[in-house]
């Protein structure tokens, strides 16, 4: 249960900022979290290997630009409806002398496109689980949507969500 100290605090901080949540939130572990937002292009180079491109992500109101890695881990499982499960793994590296980067790890959904064989609509919540240089120590989720051509090997996703201290 809340005390009345607790409570008083939360409506004082809500009317002092008129009623809006504004600035970093806090993880449930309460380690302060910035959204993170941007998009990518990558493609298969070589076969079974991953596929391998560019992002660009806004965090804390800079924009960022990365190399990109992404790994699948594992067999697709297909369901009865052609959608593909996808165990996967992103590692973004600072396109900077820094080599700072973190990787996540993710579960992909792949709906096919109705009349486009090998073209699916790919969401996938990705949990960031390790971080290099300036993105050491750091966690938070990011969710993707996007689409996947498995003829030609690319994918382009949409990211948001947020990284955390």
């Amino acid at each position: 249960m809340y005390s009345s100290k607790t409570v008083t605090m939360a409506i004082l901080g809500f009317a002092l900022t008129g009623g809006l949540l504004i600035g970093p939130t806090l993880s449930a572990a309460g380690r302060p979290c910035d959204p993170v937002s941007g998009f990518s292009e990558t493609a298969v180079e070589e076969e079974n290997g991953p596929f391998v491109g560019f992002a660009t992500l806004e965090i804390r109101g800079e924009e960022f630009e990365f190399s990109l890695e992404v790994f699948i881990l594992g067999a697709p499982v297909e369901g009865e409806d052609g959608t593909l499960h996808l165990p996967t793994s992103h590692v973004f590296t600072l396109d900077d002398k820094s080599e700072s980067s973190f990787t996540t790890m993710d579960k992909a959904v792949a709906d096919p496109i109705e009349g486009s064989p090998g073209l699916y609509t790919l969401n996938s919540n990705m949990k960031i689980t390790s971080g290099t240089g300036i993105f050491d120590g750091v966690g938070g989720r990011l969710h993707a949507h996007g689409e996947l051509d498995l003829v030609f090997g690319t994918a382009s996703l949409e990211y948001h969500g947020v990284i955390c201290d």
